[in-house]
Protein backbone atom coordinates (compact mmCIF):
# COMPACT_ATOMS: atom_id res chain seq x y z
CA UNK A 1 0.00 0.00 0.00
CA UNK A 2 1.06 3.48 -0.55
CA UNK A 3 1.94 5.93 2.32
CA UNK A 4 -0.01 8.55 1.36
CA UNK A 5 -2.93 9.08 -1.18
CA UNK A 6 -0.73 11.08 -3.36
CA UNK A 7 1.92 8.85 -4.04
CA UNK A 8 -0.94 7.25 -5.85
CA UNK A 9 -1.54 10.29 -8.10
CA UNK A 10 2.35 10.51 -8.77
CA UNK A 11 1.46 8.83 -12.44
CA UNK A 12 2.82 10.38 -15.37
CA UNK A 13 1.81 10.19 -19.24
CA UNK A 14 4.78 9.89 -20.62
CA UNK A 15 5.88 10.88 -24.13
CA UNK A 16 7.40 7.80 -24.63
CA UNK A 17 5.65 5.20 -21.92
CA UNK A 18 2.48 5.10 -23.89
CA UNK A 19 4.83 4.65 -26.98
CA UNK A 20 8.00 2.57 -27.95
CA UNK A 21 11.10 3.68 -27.01
CA UNK A 22 12.56 3.72 -30.55
CA UNK A 23 9.55 4.32 -32.50
CA UNK A 24 8.78 3.56 -36.21
CA UNK A 25 6.91 5.05 -39.15
CA UNK A 26 6.52 4.50 -42.85
CA UNK A 27 5.25 7.15 -44.95
CA UNK A 28 3.90 4.75 -47.71
CA UNK A 29 3.68 7.55 -50.38
CA UNK A 30 1.53 6.15 -53.82
CA UNK A 31 3.41 6.36 -56.22
CA UNK A 32 2.14 6.69 -59.06
CA UNK A 33 4.03 7.21 -62.26
CA UNK A 34 1.29 8.57 -65.34
CA UNK A 35 3.80 7.30 -68.42
CA UNK A 36 0.99 8.49 -71.40
CA UNK A 37 -1.28 10.22 -69.47
CA UNK A 38 -1.84 14.08 -69.67
CA UNK A 39 -2.93 16.13 -66.76
CA UNK A 40 -5.93 17.27 -68.77
CA UNK A 41 -8.17 16.13 -71.69
CA UNK A 42 -6.76 18.37 -74.38
CA UNK A 43 -3.90 20.18 -75.58
CA UNK A 44 -0.45 19.20 -76.90
CA UNK A 45 0.65 18.54 -73.22
CA UNK A 46 -0.40 14.48 -73.47
CA UNK A 47 2.80 14.65 -75.46
CA UNK A 48 4.66 15.12 -72.28
CA UNK A 49 6.37 12.62 -69.64
CA UNK A 50 4.04 13.28 -67.11
CA UNK A 51 4.99 12.21 -63.36
CA UNK A 52 2.53 12.20 -61.19
CA UNK A 53 3.80 12.38 -57.26
CA UNK A 54 1.71 11.81 -54.88
CA UNK A 55 2.57 11.73 -50.90
CA UNK A 56 -0.46 10.99 -49.20
CA UNK A 57 -0.86 11.14 -45.13
CA UNK A 58 0.31 8.68 -42.98
CA UNK A 59 0.92 7.78 -39.35
CA UNK A 60 3.41 9.54 -37.11
CA UNK A 61 5.70 8.41 -34.56
CA UNK A 62 3.33 9.96 -31.85
CA UNK A 63 -0.05 10.21 -30.76
CA UNK A 64 -2.70 7.26 -30.80
CA UNK A 65 -3.61 8.45 -26.89
CA UNK A 66 -5.07 5.11 -25.73
CA UNK A 67 -7.28 5.96 -22.28
CA UNK A 68 -5.91 4.14 -18.80
CA UNK A 69 -8.20 2.57 -16.65
CA UNK A 70 -7.75 3.81 -12.81
CA UNK A 71 -9.65 3.25 -9.63
CA UNK A 72 -12.44 5.46 -9.22
CA UNK A 73 -13.74 4.37 -5.65
CA UNK A 74 -11.04 6.19 -3.30
CA UNK A 75 -11.31 9.65 -3.61
CA UNK A 76 -6.82 11.82 -3.54
CA UNK A 77 -7.85 15.38 -4.35
CA UNK A 78 -10.49 17.30 -2.16
CA UNK A 79 -12.46 19.85 -3.59
CA UNK A 80 -10.54 21.33 -6.50
CA UNK A 81 -11.26 25.17 -6.95
CA UNK A 82 -8.42 26.33 -9.31
CA UNK A 83 -7.04 24.24 -11.83
CA UNK A 84 -3.38 25.45 -13.25
CA UNK A 85 -1.20 24.28 -16.18
CA UNK A 86 2.12 24.69 -16.17
CA UNK A 87 5.43 23.74 -17.28
CA UNK A 88 7.07 24.58 -13.96
CA UNK A 89 6.58 24.24 -10.40
CA UNK A 90 4.10 26.75 -9.19
CA UNK A 91 4.71 29.42 -6.01
CA UNK A 92 1.58 31.78 -6.50
CA UNK A 93 -2.01 31.17 -5.50
CA UNK A 94 -3.98 32.00 -8.53
CA UNK A 95 -7.65 33.40 -8.22
CA UNK A 96 -10.40 30.12 -6.96
CA UNK A 97 -12.94 29.18 -9.69
CA UNK A 98 -10.51 29.66 -12.97
CA UNK A 99 -8.44 27.26 -15.69
CA UNK A 100 -5.13 28.60 -15.80
CA UNK A 101 -2.14 28.33 -18.24
CA UNK A 102 1.03 29.06 -17.06
CA UNK A 103 4.39 28.84 -19.64
CA UNK A 104 2.51 26.78 -21.86
CA UNK A 105 1.69 27.55 -25.47
CA UNK A 106 -1.12 25.03 -26.41
CA UNK A 107 -3.21 26.29 -29.41
CA UNK A 108 -7.08 26.94 -28.88
CA UNK A 109 -6.55 27.28 -24.92
CA UNK A 110 -9.79 28.61 -24.37
CA UNK A 111 -11.63 25.39 -25.49
CA UNK A 112 -9.50 23.52 -22.93
CA UNK A 113 -10.06 25.79 -20.64
CA UNK A 114 -14.09 25.03 -20.63
CA UNK A 115 -13.53 21.11 -21.23
CA UNK A 116 -11.33 21.05 -17.89
CA UNK A 117 -13.78 23.58 -15.65
CA UNK A 118 -15.17 20.32 -15.16
CA UNK A 119 -12.88 19.24 -12.82
CA UNK A 120 -13.51 22.44 -10.46
CA UNK A 121 -15.99 22.12 -7.45
CA UNK A 122 -15.71 18.15 -7.07
CA UNK A 123 -13.02 15.39 -4.87
CA UNK A 124 -11.16 14.13 -7.71
CA UNK A 125 -10.11 9.94 -7.77
CA UNK A 126 -7.45 8.15 -10.04
CA UNK A 127 -9.51 7.33 -12.85
CA UNK A 128 -10.62 11.16 -12.61
CA UNK A 129 -7.24 12.49 -12.92
CA UNK A 130 -6.37 9.79 -15.32
CA UNK A 131 -9.13 11.39 -17.67
CA UNK A 132 -7.92 14.84 -16.79
CA UNK A 133 -4.64 14.04 -18.14
CA UNK A 134 -6.16 12.41 -21.20
CA UNK A 135 -7.97 14.99 -21.97
CA UNK A 136 -4.71 17.51 -22.13
CA UNK A 137 -3.34 15.02 -23.74
CA UNK A 138 -5.60 14.35 -26.51
CA UNK A 139 -6.30 18.20 -27.01
CA UNK A 140 -2.57 18.80 -27.91
CA UNK A 141 -2.72 16.37 -30.62
CA UNK A 142 -5.22 17.36 -32.03
CA UNK A 143 -3.62 21.33 -31.83
CA UNK A 144 -0.48 20.20 -33.94
CA UNK A 145 1.34 18.82 -30.77
CA UNK A 146 1.86 14.82 -30.89
CA UNK A 147 4.16 14.75 -28.05
CA UNK A 148 3.35 16.06 -24.67
CA UNK A 149 4.22 14.70 -21.06
CA UNK A 150 1.67 15.77 -18.39
CA UNK A 151 1.58 14.26 -14.69
CA UNK A 152 -0.06 15.46 -11.31
CA UNK A 153 3.14 16.48 -9.16
CA UNK A 154 2.78 16.29 -5.21
CA UNK A 155 1.25 20.07 -3.96
CA UNK A 156 2.41 22.80 -2.18
CA UNK A 157 0.10 22.31 0.69
CA UNK A 158 -0.38 26.56 1.26
CA UNK A 159 -2.65 26.43 -1.68
CA UNK A 160 -5.09 24.37 -0.81
CA UNK A 161 -7.75 23.33 -3.32
CA UNK A 162 -5.47 24.59 -6.12
CA UNK A 163 -4.03 21.33 -8.22
CA UNK A 164 -1.36 22.25 -10.56
CA UNK A 165 -0.76 19.72 -13.87
CA UNK A 166 2.88 19.87 -14.84
CA UNK A 167 2.80 19.91 -18.48
CA UNK A 168 6.31 19.14 -20.72
CA UNK A 169 5.53 20.66 -24.42
CA UNK A 170 7.55 18.34 -26.95
CA UNK A 171 10.52 19.48 -28.58
CA UNK A 172 13.21 18.63 -31.55
CA UNK A 173 16.08 17.11 -29.90
CA UNK A 174 18.59 16.29 -32.59
CA UNK A 175 18.13 15.72 -36.16
CA UNK A 176 19.54 13.85 -38.86
CA UNK A 177 19.24 12.06 -42.40
CA UNK A 178 20.20 9.07 -43.02
CA UNK A 179 23.02 8.67 -45.70
CA UNK A 180 21.26 7.61 -49.10
CA UNK A 181 23.13 5.48 -51.96
CA UNK A 182 21.53 6.98 -54.94
CA UNK A 183 20.57 10.04 -54.06
CA UNK A 184 22.50 13.57 -52.88
CA UNK A 185 22.52 13.57 -49.27
CA UNK A 186 23.86 17.17 -49.00
CA UNK A 187 21.22 18.81 -51.22
CA UNK A 188 18.19 16.45 -48.80
CA UNK A 189 19.18 17.33 -45.65
CA UNK A 190 19.10 20.89 -46.96
CA UNK A 191 15.17 20.31 -46.65
CA UNK A 192 15.45 19.41 -42.68
CA UNK A 193 14.04 23.05 -41.36
CA UNK A 194 13.55 21.41 -38.22
CA UNK A 195 15.37 23.36 -35.53
CA UNK A 196 16.56 21.93 -32.37
CA UNK A 197 14.62 23.49 -29.47
CA UNK A 198 11.99 24.19 -31.50
CA UNK A 199 7.86 23.05 -30.60
CA UNK A 200 7.73 19.38 -32.07
CA UNK A 201 4.60 20.03 -34.36
CA UNK A 202 2.83 17.25 -36.34
CA UNK A 203 2.71 19.74 -39.54
CA UNK A 204 6.21 20.54 -38.98
CA UNK A 205 6.77 16.17 -39.07
CA UNK A 206 4.53 15.60 -42.24
CA UNK A 207 6.03 18.50 -44.61
CA UNK A 208 9.14 17.50 -43.79
CA UNK A 209 8.28 13.59 -44.65
CA UNK A 210 6.17 14.31 -47.34
CA UNK A 211 8.77 16.81 -49.08
CA UNK A 212 11.48 13.93 -49.07
CA UNK A 213 8.92 11.77 -50.25
CA UNK A 214 8.20 13.68 -53.38
CA UNK A 215 10.69 12.13 -55.74
CA UNK A 216 8.90 8.79 -57.01
CA UNK A 217 11.69 6.79 -57.16
CA UNK A 218 12.21 6.97 -53.17
CA UNK A 219 9.57 7.58 -49.92
CA UNK A 220 10.71 8.82 -46.44
CA UNK A 221 10.64 6.80 -43.14
CA UNK A 222 10.78 8.96 -39.71
CA UNK A 223 12.62 6.95 -36.30
CA UNK A 224 12.09 9.50 -33.11
CA UNK A 225 13.82 8.23 -29.67
CA UNK A 226 13.94 10.08 -26.62
CA UNK A 227 16.42 13.33 -26.26
CA UNK A 228 18.88 13.69 -24.47
CA UNK A 229 16.41 16.53 -22.16
CA UNK A 230 13.30 15.77 -20.91
CA UNK A 231 10.46 16.33 -23.20
CA UNK A 232 12.72 16.12 -26.62
CA UNK A 233 12.80 14.13 -29.62
CA UNK A 234 15.29 12.94 -31.53
CA UNK A 235 14.28 12.38 -35.15
CA UNK A 236 16.44 10.71 -37.89
CA UNK A 237 15.06 10.61 -41.59
CA UNK A 238 15.87 7.76 -43.48
CA UNK A 239 15.21 6.93 -47.17
CA UNK A 240 14.03 3.71 -48.78
CA UNK A 241 15.79 3.98 -52.30
CA UNK A 242 14.41 2.54 -55.61
CA UNK A 243 16.98 2.31 -58.70
CA UNK A 244 16.67 6.21 -59.99
CA UNK A 245 15.35 5.79 -63.25
CA UNK A 246 12.99 4.15 -65.51
CA UNK A 247 12.37 3.45 -68.84
CA UNK A 248 8.63 2.12 -70.99
CA UNK A 249 7.58 1.74 -74.32
CA UNK A 250 3.64 1.60 -75.43
CA UNK A 251 1.29 1.75 -77.96
CA UNK A 252 -1.88 3.35 -77.44
CA UNK A 253 -5.23 4.14 -80.26
CA UNK A 254 -5.55 7.69 -79.46
CA UNK A 255 -4.35 9.22 -82.52
CA UNK A 256 -7.13 11.66 -83.75
CA UNK A 257 -8.94 10.60 -87.11
CA UNK A 258 -6.33 13.11 -89.12
CA UNK A 259 -3.44 12.03 -88.24
CA UNK A 260 -4.29 8.36 -87.23
CA UNK A 261 -5.37 6.48 -84.45
CA UNK A 262 -2.49 4.36 -83.74
CA UNK A 263 0.51 5.59 -81.19
CA UNK A 264 3.54 4.60 -80.16
CA UNK A 265 5.15 5.80 -76.91
CA UNK A 266 8.74 5.75 -75.68
CA UNK A 267 10.41 7.24 -72.91
CA UNK A 268 12.19 7.48 -69.91
CA UNK A 269 12.37 9.18 -66.13
CA UNK A 270 15.80 10.17 -64.22
CA UNK A 271 14.65 10.80 -60.75
CA UNK A 272 18.51 12.07 -59.92
CA UNK A 273 19.79 13.93 -62.72
CA UNK A 274 22.96 15.68 -62.63
CA UNK A 275 23.15 14.17 -59.97
CA UNK A 276 21.72 16.77 -58.29
CA UNK A 277 18.12 15.36 -57.27
CA UNK A 278 16.81 16.53 -60.58
CA UNK A 279 13.67 15.15 -62.05
CA UNK A 280 13.80 14.96 -65.93
CA UNK A 281 11.69 12.69 -68.18
CA UNK A 282 11.39 12.66 -71.89
CA UNK A 283 8.76 11.28 -74.00
CA UNK A 284 8.20 10.04 -77.88
CA UNK A 285 4.92 9.74 -79.78
CA UNK A 286 4.92 8.72 -82.96
CA UNK A 287 2.09 7.72 -85.35
CA UNK A 288 2.32 4.24 -87.40
CA UNK A 289 4.27 6.30 -90.16
CA UNK A 290 6.58 8.61 -88.20
CA UNK A 291 6.81 10.94 -91.12
CA UNK A 292 3.56 11.74 -90.63
CA UNK A 293 3.18 12.07 -87.51
CA UNK A 294 5.40 12.28 -84.31
CA UNK A 295 6.14 14.40 -81.09
CA UNK A 296 8.55 14.42 -78.51
CA UNK A 297 7.95 16.31 -74.97
CA UNK A 298 10.44 16.96 -72.60
CA UNK A 299 9.80 17.54 -68.46
CA UNK A 300 12.33 18.70 -66.07
CA UNK A 301 11.90 19.57 -61.70
CA UNK A 302 14.50 21.03 -60.16
CA UNK A 303 13.54 20.75 -56.15
CA UNK A 304 14.86 23.98 -54.04
CA UNK A 305 15.07 21.68 -50.74
CA UNK A 306 15.63 24.71 -48.55
CA UNK A 307 12.05 25.79 -49.30
CA UNK A 308 10.47 23.35 -49.76
CA UNK A 309 9.59 24.65 -53.36
CA UNK A 310 10.54 23.74 -57.20
CA UNK A 311 10.82 24.90 -60.54
CA UNK A 312 9.44 23.09 -63.56
CA UNK A 313 9.57 23.58 -66.88
CA UNK A 314 8.55 21.59 -69.98
CA UNK A 315 8.21 21.56 -73.23
CA UNK A 316 7.50 19.95 -76.72
CA UNK A 317 7.08 19.87 -80.24
CA UNK A 318 4.91 18.12 -82.59
CA UNK A 319 4.82 17.42 -86.85
CA UNK A 320 2.34 16.63 -88.94
CA UNK A 321 1.96 15.72 -92.76
CA UNK A 322 -1.12 14.32 -93.55
CA UNK A 323 -3.78 14.18 -96.83
CA UNK A 324 -7.26 15.47 -95.34
CA UNK A 325 -10.30 16.89 -96.87
CA UNK A 326 -11.56 20.53 -96.82
CA UNK A 327 -14.27 22.54 -98.24
CA UNK A 328 -12.11 23.11 -101.48
CA UNK A 329 -11.54 19.09 -102.05
CA UNK A 330 -8.74 17.32 -100.84
CA UNK A 331 -5.56 18.54 -99.44
CA UNK A 332 -2.09 17.90 -98.46
CA UNK A 333 -1.68 19.55 -95.02
CA UNK A 334 1.79 19.74 -93.08
CA UNK A 335 2.87 21.75 -90.05
CA UNK A 336 4.51 21.92 -86.66
CA UNK A 337 3.12 22.98 -83.25
CA UNK A 338 5.35 23.14 -80.23
CA UNK A 339 5.27 25.06 -76.57
CA UNK A 340 7.09 25.53 -73.73
CA UNK A 341 5.85 26.10 -69.83
CA UNK A 342 7.67 27.13 -67.16
CA UNK A 343 6.07 27.05 -63.32
CA UNK A 344 7.14 27.83 -59.83
CA UNK A 345 5.42 26.19 -57.02
CA UNK A 346 5.44 25.10 -53.42
CA UNK A 347 4.04 22.19 -51.19
CA UNK A 348 1.21 22.48 -49.46
CA UNK A 349 -0.40 20.54 -46.14
CA UNK A 350 -3.69 21.41 -45.38
CA UNK A 351 -5.15 19.12 -42.65
CA UNK A 352 -4.92 15.89 -43.86
CA UNK A 353 -4.49 16.86 -47.33
CA UNK A 354 -1.77 17.35 -49.18
CA UNK A 355 -0.36 19.18 -52.71
CA UNK A 356 1.12 21.88 -54.42
CA UNK A 357 0.21 25.57 -55.26
CA UNK A 358 1.97 27.19 -58.57
CA UNK A 359 2.22 30.11 -61.29
CA UNK A 360 3.66 30.40 -64.63
CA UNK A 361 3.75 31.33 -68.13
CA UNK A 362 3.12 29.10 -71.27
CA UNK A 363 4.53 30.19 -74.88
CA UNK A 364 2.24 28.12 -77.91
CA UNK A 365 3.43 28.49 -81.75
CA UNK A 366 1.20 26.22 -84.14
CA UNK A 367 0.18 26.58 -88.06
CA UNK A 368 -1.68 23.79 -87.83
CA UNK A 369 -4.25 22.26 -85.23
CA UNK A 370 -4.64 18.79 -86.94
CA UNK A 371 -2.96 17.31 -83.33
CA UNK A 372 -5.65 18.58 -81.55
CA UNK A 373 -8.08 16.86 -83.38
CA UNK A 374 -9.93 20.24 -85.48
CA UNK A 375 -9.30 21.20 -89.23
CA UNK A 376 -10.00 24.87 -88.49
CA UNK A 377 -7.08 27.18 -90.54
CA UNK A 378 -5.93 24.90 -93.26
CA UNK A 379 -5.60 26.99 -95.56
CA UNK A 380 -3.56 29.67 -93.52
CA UNK A 381 0.18 29.11 -93.99
CA UNK A 382 1.11 31.98 -91.17
CA UNK A 383 1.97 30.16 -87.63
CA UNK A 384 -0.47 31.47 -84.10
CA UNK A 385 1.15 32.15 -81.03
CA UNK A 386 -0.56 31.87 -77.84
CA UNK A 387 1.16 33.85 -74.07
CA UNK A 388 -0.60 32.96 -71.33
CA UNK A 389 -0.66 32.78 -67.38
CA UNK A 390 -1.89 30.09 -64.68
CA UNK A 391 -2.44 30.00 -60.83
CA UNK A 392 -3.35 26.36 -60.09
CA UNK A 393 -3.05 24.14 -57.32
CA UNK A 394 -3.33 20.00 -56.70
CA UNK A 395 -4.65 18.37 -53.65
CA UNK A 396 -4.77 15.02 -52.56
CA UNK A 397 -5.85 12.97 -49.86
CA UNK A 398 -5.87 9.47 -49.12
CA UNK A 399 -7.72 6.76 -47.11
CA UNK A 400 -7.37 2.72 -46.03
CA UNK A 401 -9.56 1.28 -48.02
CA UNK A 402 -12.17 0.47 -45.31
CA UNK A 403 -11.89 3.81 -44.33
CA UNK A 404 -13.92 6.11 -47.27
CA UNK A 405 -12.55 7.78 -50.64
CA UNK A 406 -9.49 8.65 -52.03
CA UNK A 407 -9.40 12.44 -53.38
CA UNK A 408 -7.74 14.35 -55.97
CA UNK A 409 -8.36 17.27 -57.07
CA UNK A 410 -6.28 19.57 -59.94
CA UNK A 411 -7.51 23.58 -60.61
CA UNK A 412 -6.06 25.78 -62.33
CA UNK A 413 -7.05 29.51 -63.79
CA UNK A 414 -5.57 30.39 -67.50
CA UNK A 415 -5.43 34.22 -68.77
CA UNK A 416 -4.21 35.96 -71.69
CA UNK A 417 -4.20 39.66 -71.96
CA UNK A 418 -3.22 39.60 -75.82
CA UNK A 419 -0.64 41.28 -77.75
CA UNK A 420 2.27 39.74 -76.05
CA UNK A 421 3.94 38.54 -79.11
CA UNK A 422 4.51 39.01 -83.11
CA UNK A 423 1.50 36.33 -83.93
CA UNK A 424 -0.36 36.80 -81.07
CA UNK A 425 -2.80 39.53 -82.22
CA UNK A 426 -6.41 39.56 -83.36
CA UNK A 427 -5.84 38.74 -87.09
CA UNK A 428 -3.55 35.96 -85.87
CA UNK A 429 -6.19 34.54 -84.12
CA UNK A 430 -8.76 35.31 -86.53
CA UNK A 431 -6.90 33.57 -89.24
CA UNK A 432 -8.12 29.95 -87.43
CA UNK A 433 -10.90 30.82 -85.96
CA UNK A 434 -13.13 34.01 -87.01
CA UNK A 435 -14.21 34.91 -83.19
CA UNK A 436 -11.52 33.96 -81.39
CA UNK A 437 -9.77 36.78 -79.61
CA UNK A 438 -6.05 36.73 -78.02
CA UNK A 439 -7.78 38.43 -74.86
CA UNK A 440 -9.15 35.81 -72.75
CA UNK A 441 -9.49 33.75 -69.39
CA UNK A 442 -10.73 30.26 -68.48
CA UNK A 443 -10.89 28.25 -65.53
CA UNK A 444 -10.47 24.57 -65.73
CA UNK A 445 -10.55 22.21 -62.87
CA UNK A 446 -10.76 17.90 -62.64
CA UNK A 447 -10.82 15.36 -60.06
CA UNK A 448 -10.66 11.86 -59.14
CA UNK A 449 -12.70 9.97 -56.31
CA UNK A 450 -12.12 6.51 -55.21
CA UNK A 451 -12.68 3.14 -52.53
CA UNK A 452 -13.14 -0.15 -52.03
CA UNK A 453 -16.88 -1.55 -51.96
CA UNK A 454 -17.18 -5.26 -50.76
CA UNK A 455 -14.40 -6.51 -53.54
CA UNK A 456 -15.40 -4.04 -55.60
CA UNK A 457 -13.88 -0.33 -56.75
CA UNK A 458 -15.89 2.18 -57.26
CA UNK A 459 -14.05 5.04 -59.34
CA UNK A 460 -15.31 8.86 -60.36
CA UNK A 461 -14.16 11.34 -62.48
CA UNK A 462 -14.83 14.40 -63.33
CA UNK A 463 -13.84 17.55 -65.46
CA UNK A 464 -14.98 20.85 -66.58
CA UNK A 465 -13.85 24.10 -68.29
CA UNK A 466 -15.85 27.77 -68.35
CA UNK A 467 -14.13 30.14 -71.21
CA UNK A 468 -14.98 33.63 -71.29
CA UNK A 469 -15.13 33.56 -75.12
CA UNK A 470 -14.00 31.66 -78.39
CA UNK A 471 -10.93 29.44 -77.66
CA UNK A 472 -7.86 28.03 -80.41
CA UNK A 473 -8.30 23.99 -80.37
CA UNK A 474 -5.03 23.91 -77.89
CA UNK A 475 -6.97 25.53 -75.27
CA UNK A 476 -10.49 23.96 -75.46
CA UNK A 477 -11.83 21.09 -73.87
CA UNK A 478 -11.73 17.77 -76.05
CA UNK A 479 -14.48 14.99 -75.47
CA UNK A 480 -14.42 11.42 -76.90
CA UNK A 481 -11.61 9.18 -76.48
CA UNK A 482 -10.23 6.72 -73.79
CA UNK A 483 -9.86 9.22 -71.13
CA UNK A 484 -12.87 11.12 -71.66
CA UNK A 485 -15.90 9.29 -73.02
CA UNK A 486 -15.34 6.00 -74.20
CA UNK A 487 -16.94 4.56 -77.62
CA UNK A 488 -16.18 8.01 -79.14
CA UNK A 489 -13.35 9.17 -81.27
CA UNK A 490 -10.54 10.80 -79.35
CA UNK A 491 -11.22 15.07 -79.18
CA UNK A 492 -14.67 13.63 -81.11
CA UNK A 493 -15.95 17.52 -79.66
CA UNK A 494 -14.05 20.45 -78.86
CA UNK A 495 -15.37 22.93 -76.43
CA UNK A 496 -15.20 26.21 -75.27
CA UNK A 497 -16.90 25.52 -71.78
CA UNK A 498 -18.57 21.99 -70.52
CA UNK A 499 -17.71 19.26 -68.69
CA UNK A 500 -17.77 15.40 -68.34
CA UNK A 501 -18.04 12.90 -65.81
CA UNK A 502 -17.40 9.10 -65.42
CA UNK A 503 -18.72 6.25 -62.96
CA UNK A 504 -16.87 3.02 -63.09
CA UNK A 505 -17.00 -0.11 -61.36
CA UNK A 506 -14.00 -2.78 -61.47
CA UNK A 507 -15.27 -6.30 -59.92
CA UNK A 508 -13.03 -8.17 -57.89
CA UNK A 509 -9.10 -8.79 -58.69
CA UNK A 510 -8.57 -12.28 -60.17
CA UNK A 511 -4.85 -13.79 -60.56
CA UNK A 512 -3.21 -17.00 -61.62
CA UNK A 513 1.00 -17.45 -62.13
CA UNK A 514 1.42 -17.70 -66.22
CA UNK A 515 4.79 -18.45 -66.85
CA UNK A 516 6.29 -17.75 -63.57
CA UNK A 517 4.93 -14.39 -63.13
CA UNK A 518 1.46 -13.15 -61.33
CA UNK A 519 -0.94 -12.47 -64.20
CA UNK A 520 -3.50 -10.29 -62.67
CA UNK A 521 -7.19 -8.61 -63.86
CA UNK A 522 -10.28 -6.74 -63.33
CA UNK A 523 -13.33 -6.71 -65.29
CA UNK A 524 -14.91 -3.34 -65.07
CA UNK A 525 -18.01 -1.67 -66.06
CA UNK A 526 -18.56 2.31 -66.77
CA UNK A 527 -20.79 4.93 -67.84
CA UNK A 528 -19.38 8.58 -69.38
CA UNK A 529 -21.45 11.61 -69.91
CA UNK A 530 -20.48 15.05 -71.42
CA UNK A 531 -22.00 18.35 -71.87
CA UNK A 532 -20.15 21.03 -74.00
CA UNK A 533 -20.73 24.24 -76.09
CA UNK A 534 -19.15 26.41 -77.69
CA UNK A 535 -19.02 30.26 -77.86
CA UNK A 536 -22.32 31.52 -79.41
CA UNK A 537 -23.02 27.90 -80.82
CA UNK A 538 -25.70 25.49 -79.76
CA UNK A 539 -24.56 22.79 -77.02
CA UNK A 540 -23.82 19.06 -77.73
CA UNK A 541 -23.81 16.30 -75.33
CA UNK A 542 -21.93 12.61 -75.34
CA UNK A 543 -23.37 10.11 -73.30
CA UNK A 544 -21.98 6.21 -73.52
CA UNK A 545 -21.67 2.79 -71.43
CA UNK A 546 -19.39 -0.01 -71.92
CA UNK A 547 -17.11 -3.07 -70.22
CA UNK A 548 -13.67 -3.05 -70.03
CA UNK A 549 -10.61 -4.78 -68.54
CA UNK A 550 -7.39 -3.71 -66.39
CA UNK A 551 -4.74 -6.40 -65.99
CA UNK A 552 -1.05 -7.07 -65.28
CA UNK A 553 1.92 -9.65 -65.77
CA UNK A 554 5.06 -8.89 -65.05
CA UNK A 555 6.38 -5.55 -66.19
CA UNK A 556 3.51 -5.45 -69.20
CA UNK A 557 -0.05 -3.38 -68.23
CA UNK A 558 -3.06 -3.61 -70.44
CA UNK A 559 -6.05 -1.08 -70.51
CA UNK A 560 -8.41 -2.52 -72.75
CA UNK A 561 -12.62 -0.35 -72.78
CA UNK A 562 -15.09 -1.06 -75.57
CA UNK A 563 -17.67 1.76 -75.52
CA UNK A 564 -21.16 2.16 -76.98
CA UNK A 565 -22.18 5.56 -77.84
CA UNK A 566 -25.88 6.55 -77.10
CA UNK A 567 -25.57 10.36 -78.70
CA UNK A 568 -25.09 9.60 -82.44
CA UNK A 569 -25.72 6.68 -85.05
CA UNK A 570 -21.94 5.64 -84.57
CA UNK A 571 -20.44 2.29 -84.29
CA UNK A 572 -19.11 0.46 -80.55
CA UNK A 573 -15.29 1.76 -80.51
CA UNK A 574 -12.37 -0.32 -78.75
CA UNK A 575 -10.23 1.91 -76.66
CA UNK A 576 -6.19 -0.15 -76.41
CA UNK A 577 -3.36 0.75 -74.04
CA UNK A 578 -0.36 -1.29 -73.78
CA UNK A 579 2.51 -0.71 -71.35
CA UNK A 580 5.86 -2.47 -71.01
CA UNK A 581 8.22 -0.91 -67.54
CA UNK A 582 12.00 -1.57 -67.69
Amino acid sequence: MPDSAWEVALFRRDIWRDYAFIIFVKFAPFLLLGLSGAAWTYGQEEFLPTIENSTPSGALPFGGNQPVAGDDREVLVPAVSTLVLSTSDVTTLFDAGVVRFSGVTVANGAELAFELRSFLNRPLTEQSLLTLTEIIVSHYEENDQPVVEVWVPPQDERYPGQLVVRVVEGRVGQVQLRETVHFNNARLSSALQLQSGQLLRASDLTETTAWLSRNPFRKAELFAAAGSREGEADLVFAIEEQRPWRAYAAYENTGTKATGESRFLLGGVLGNAFEQDHILAYQATLGADPGQFQAHGLSWEIPIHHRHEFLRFSASWASVHADSSTDLGPADIEGTSWQTSLQYGRQILLDGWQGEVFGGVDFKRSDTFLTFGDFVGLTSDAPVEVVQFKLGGLLRKSADRAAGWNHQYRAELVASPGGLSGRNHDDDFAAYRSDADPSYFYLRANGKWSRGWRDCTVLLRAEAQLASGALLPSEQLGLGGMRTIRGYRERDYLADSGWWGSIEVRGPAWSTDLLEKELSAQALGFLDHGFTWRDDEDSDQLLSFGVGLRAQWGAATVSADFGIPLTEDADPRAHLGLTYLW
